[in-house]
């Protein structure tokens, strides 16, 4: 490619711009067109996935974190090590209130609904930290597009 030919990108790939030189056709649109093999990790913009700007991916990653966190958090609160602690420290901060007297007549209930609470945060909380992991394994599995060089 001679010296004004198209342009450089920062990361020294070359870019070719329709109807800029001769040695490409006129084109209906001005958009560049990149002259780079694809890579075999992630590009810039694009997640090779299923075409999710890689910004929007990102954010999926960080709130999927974010969820299955607050998930495991659930699970340390709600365990049934843990109840025997909380529940009578809410039952002491709630003391004579309605919400006091229901919960101490009938703690069993709030005891088992509790472990339950928790066996489900636990459960969700392992699947959705799965799903940013099964999302990368169909990346590394996916093959690497035919080139037509």
């Amino acid at each position: 490619m001679s010296e004004h030919c198209g342009s450089v990108t920062t990361d020294g790939a070359a870019v070719c711009v329709p109807g800029a030189c001769s040695c490409s056709n006129e084109s209906k649109s001005s958009a560049p067109i990149l002259l780079a093999l694809p890579s075999a990790g992630i590009s810039k913009n694009t997640n090779s996935l299923n075409s999710i700007p890689f910004k929007d991916h990102q954010e999926k990653t960080m709130w999927q974190k974010i969820r299955s966190g607050v998930m495991f958090g659930v699970v340390c609160i709600t365990s049934p090590c843990c109840t025997p602690i909380f529940v009578p420290i809410g039952l002491a901060l709630l003391a004579g209130t309605p919400v006091a007297a229901w919960v101490s007549a009938n703690v069993g209930w709030v005891y088992g609904g509790l472990t339950l609470l928790s066996v489900i945060s636990l459960v969700l909380g392992f699947r959705w930290m799965g799903q940013k992991n099964e999302v990368k394994r169909k990346r590394i599995a996916q093959p690497l597009p035919e080139s037509n060089y």
